[in-house]
C-alpha cells in the first residue's frame, strides 16, 4: 500500500468524510467486479453478473466502513473475503434446497462414486449405506423421503444446483414465496 493510500484510509477512518470515502470506493471498486466475475465463471449461465456484482457491493461497502489501516493488511486482502462472502450468502439465500439435503446428497454421491470405482460395478443400497456410515434403514428412509432419491446421484452436482436454483427463481408472487417458505420449514422439521 502506498503512503498516499495509507493516509487516505487513515483520514477516512478519523473523519468519515464522504468525499474521501467516495474516492476510496472508486479506486477499489474493481475488487467487486473481479470477485463477481470469478464466481460467475463457476455458475450456470442463467445467473447474471450484475446480480452477483450487486451482492458483492454489500460486502465491499461493509469492508470500506470497517477497514482499519493500522492493522497492516492491504485493503484488497481484507475486502476480498467479505465481497466473496456477501455474494455466496446471496446465492445461498436464493437456494431453495436445505443444507442438510445438499450434504446428504453430496455424501451419497461421493459414496456411489467411490464404490463404483472400487467395485467396478453399480453398488447395492447396502454397500452405499455402509460407505456413508449409516444403517440400511436410515439410507432407505432418506430414499423414501426423497432426500437423496430425488436426484440422479450419478449426475453432476452443478447440474442439480442449476435445477434447484431455477426452481427458486420462478417464484414470483407473495403467495408463492409464502408457500415456498412453508415447504422449507416443513422440510427442515
Amino acid at each position: 500500500m502506498t503512503t498516499a493510500d495509507l493516509e487516505a484510509w487513515r483520514n477516512y477512518r478519523q473523519t468519515r468524510d464522504p468525499a474521501v470515502r467516495d474516492a476510496l470506493i472508486e479506486k477499489h471498486l474493481v475488487l467487486v467486479k473481479y470477485a463477481a466475475a470469478r464466481i460467475a465463471g463457476r455458475l450456470p449461465a442463467h445467473f447474471r453478473l450484475d446480480d452477483l456484482y450487486s451482492a458483492g457491493l454489500v460486502g465491499f461497502l461493509g469492508a470500506v466502513e470497517d477497514y482499519d489501516p493500522e492493522r497492516n493488511v492491504e485493503f484488497a486482502a481484507y475486502a476480498a473475503p467479505r465481497i466473496r462472502g456477501a455474494i455466496l450468502d446471496d446465492l445461498r439465500r436464493l437456494d431453495c434446497v436445505p443444507r442438510r439435503v445438499r450434504r446428504l446428497s453430496r455424501e451419497a454421491t461421493r459414496a456411489l462414486a467411490t464404490l463404483t470405482n472400487r467395485l467396478g460395478r453399480q453398488p447395492t443400497d447396502e454397500e452405499i449405506a455402509a460407505e456413508m456410515g449409516i444403517e440400511l434403514a436410515a439410507y432407505e428412509r432418506l430414499l423414501n423421503e426423497g432426500i437423496i432419491g430425488g436426484y440422479d446421484l450419478g449426475r453432476d452436482y452443478a447440474d442439480m444446483k442449476d435445477h434447484m436454483l431455477i426452481c427458486c427463481t420462478e417464484v414470483n408472487t407473495k403467495e408463492e414465496i409464502d408457500l415456498l417458505v412453508e415447504t422449507l420449514r416443513e422440510a427442515n422439521s
